[in-house]
């Protein structure tokens, strides 16, 4: 992988204290910086194996669910899996009915000039699905028919023995129109039945360092947005752009790439505890946490059992014609303490070395 380094220090913008929020700067001067579009590179079709399918039913003996692309699951905001549940229990689906979870929402890129684009293109963009079997199946979005010129391939495995889910992500530009210097790219699950909205992490928040929590409600606004790895910079965006998936949390920041929250229904393996939804990446330069509570209940209050768990892909420098890529598990096990789900990234991270 190609390494991802902190922008300068120069161009960094320093966001507003609440999370969620903050004052939107510009940088330098709109009509100096201009998402360009010169003649895109030409990629080859990789070779993806499998059968090309809008839907699939996946299935590794111990999760059991659905995995669609744009087509299939339109009514339900795109592709990526709905059901998704324990083998055996398909009333109780991690995801809420009417949305989708591990789906790849959208490309952004902090520039004015191309809000109307930062907002569901890959949802909307022609996108194939491989099938290879039923733990196996490949999302395809060709350069040529996407929004940003950018071809993407995601993989979503079910492994063996373990209840869980595996993505492999890969994004090539093939266009030079980056010009805050990165590409933003962004994954939602949209929950239901969850303990409460917040998501729990070992990170920093000032000059404190231990588990941290993100979606605390704090004097009647609640915490929203982004929160960034301790090592790695705010991202510059231009004033008109839309910076929904941009601004990050001023203080908060995580130091291990793994982040949990807690769901009401049970893992299978110890009945008696709550079960964690752990999303693990393997690369903690490239990572941001996102959490959002869209949904209302019926007192129109944000409805803390429907959070949206999310994450953040971001590649800096991007060149046309290099391909970038990372790995990520989503995880579900008993929750014995944060420590037990710190030994599953161990875990999991120190498999990945041996690959």
């Amino acid at each position: 992988m190609k390494k991802i380094l902190p922008i300068a220090l120069s161009s960094i913008l320093l966001l507003g204290s609440c999370a969620g929020t903050g004052t939107i700067n510009n940088p330098q001067n709109e009509t100096q910086i201009q998402s360009v579009r010169r003649e895109p590179i030409m990629l080859e079709k990789p070779e993806i194996p499998g059968e090309v399918m809008p839907q699939s039913e996946m299935n590794n003996g111990l999760l059991q669910g659905i995995v669609l692309d744009n087509v299939a699951n339109q009514a339900r905001q795109g592709s990526g899996f709905n059901p998704l549940h324990f083998t055996g229990s398909p009333e109780a689906s991690l995801f809420n009915e009417t949305a989708v979870g591990l789906n790849f929402e959208h490309i952004f890129n902090g520039a004015a000039a191309d809000k109307a684009l930062a907002m569901f293109t890959p949802r909307q963009d022609k996108v194939e699905m491989y099938v290879q079997d039923e733990r196996t199946a490949t999302l395809y979005w060709p350069a040529e028919d996407s929004s940003w010129g950018m071809e993407c391939l995601q993989t979503y495995t079910l492994p063996e023995g373990i209840s869980a889910v595996d993505i492999d992500f890969s994004a090539t530009p093939t266009e030079d129109r980056f010009p805050m210097g990165w590409a933003g790219f962004m994954w939602a699950s949209y929950m239901k039945d969850t303990v409460d909205r917040r998501l729990h992490f070992y990170g920093r928040d000032g000059s404190k360092e231990g588990w941290m929590t993100f979606g605390e409600e704090l004097y009647g606004n609640i915490e929203v947005g982004a929160v960034g790895y301790s090592e790695t910079w705010p991202l510059p965006y231009q004033n008109g752009s839309e910076a929904l998936n941009i601004v990050q949390h001023t203080s908060k920041r995580f130091i291990k790439p793994f982040y949990y929250g807690l769901m009401q229904q049970s893992h299978p393996d110890d009945p008696e505890v709550p079960m964690a939804f752990v999303m693990m990446f393997d690369n903690p330069e490239v990572i941001r946490f996102a959490m959002w509570n869209f949904y209302q209940d019926a007192n129109g209050t944000p409805d803390t059992t429907r959070p949206a768990w999310d994450w953040h892909f971001i590649i800096r420098d991007p060149k046309p014609g290099e391909t970038y890529s990372y790995k990520a598990r989503m995880l579900l096990m008993p929750f014995h303490g944060p420590e037990s789900v710190d030994a599953e990234y161990e875990k999991w991270l120190n498999g990945l070395d041996n690959e």
